[in-house]
């Protein structure tokens, strides 16, 4: 596998519920997650690189399907993997750093 075949992202966390309401001030927070996706050459789809990262798949295949219909790139499959400090349900964007290293890779 070629470097190019292969990237890892690190997108921070985030909060936008800071002050008097919600989605007022936003900011980034000092947790990280980290996405790593490796072109796969058999396969269209998104594969989980380990069985825990298979709960994002639905997150995962729909920001791919978004990108390659936006950029209008050529299909083509990958794994990825989730590591990171961004605990879910705790409105630390841990969603959106999925979503956003999806496309950024």
């Amino acid at each position: 596998m070629s470097k190019r075949d292969q990237v890892t992202i690190i997108v921070p966390g985030s909060t936008s519920n800071c002050g008097a309401g919600f989605d007022t001030l936003g900011m980034a927070v000092n947790v990280n997650n980290r996405v790593m996706v490796s072109r796969l050459a058999e396969s269209l789809e998104p594969q989980p690189a380990r069985e825990s990262d298979a709960r994002a798949q639905a997150m995962v295949a729909a920001a791919a399907m978004l990108f390659f219909k936006t950029t209008k790139r050529p299909l083509f499959g990958f794994t990825y993997q989730i590591d990171g400090e961004v605990p879910p349900a705790r409105g630390l964007g841990s969603s959106v750093t999925v979503r956003g290293g999806i496309v950024a890779a």
